[in-house]
């Protein structure tokens, strides 16, 4: 007596179901983590300018005089524009003139940012030898194509925060 068993694996029809039902999940999936990455790219370069202007902060204190940021595109020389996404420039200001002249001290050159990002702000951000901000100021960081956005705030006291909202608290 002889037990005749069941052939084992797939067959080719459950097989195309099963990647019919995965690409059509993948599919639906697809919008929402771009979303997330988009909000996750916003978030960290917000705390990336963050984090640089607490760095300007104690440095000016340190150092004893301003220290001062700017738009930069190639790491040397202030481009002059409001656009921060392409990188920037921080120094130490020695005459205090907001110019950055031969002989003064670039302590940090950040490189572009994510290409979908945008960055928009002042022209110059720069903190005093006390830590206090030479004038209060933001810069709006966003994602092309999503509606995701998060403010950069530097309130006169030179105190700096992530905030979801504009224009920052006062």
């Amino acid at each position: 007596m002889s037990h005749r068993q069941r052939p084992r694996g797939l067959t080719l029809v459950e097989l195309l179901v099963v990647i019919a039902l995965v690409a059509m999940a993948a599919t639906l999936a697809a919008p929402a983590f771009i979303g997330t990455l988009a909000t996750s790219r916003v978030q960290s370069a917000a705390q990336n300018l963050k984090q640089a202007l607490d760095f300007m902060r104690s440095e000016a204190i340190r150092r004893g005089h301003n220290i001062v940021a700017c738009p930069s595109t190639n790491g040397t020389t202030c481009t002059g524009g409001t656009a921060w996404a392409g990188g920037w420039l921080v120094w130490a200001d020695a005459d205090n003139d907001n110019t950055l002249d031969f002989g003064e001290i670039v302590i940090l050159a950040q490189g572009p940012m994510a290409t979908s990002l945008t960055i928009a702000g002042t022209t110059l951000i720069g903190l005093a030898s006390t830590g206090a901000a030479l004038a209060a100021g933001s810069l709006a960081v966003g994602h092309d194509g999503v509606t995701v956005s998060r403010t950069v705030c530097l309130s006169t006291l030179g105190a700096s925060s992530v905030q979801d909202t504009t224009p920052c608290p006062t």
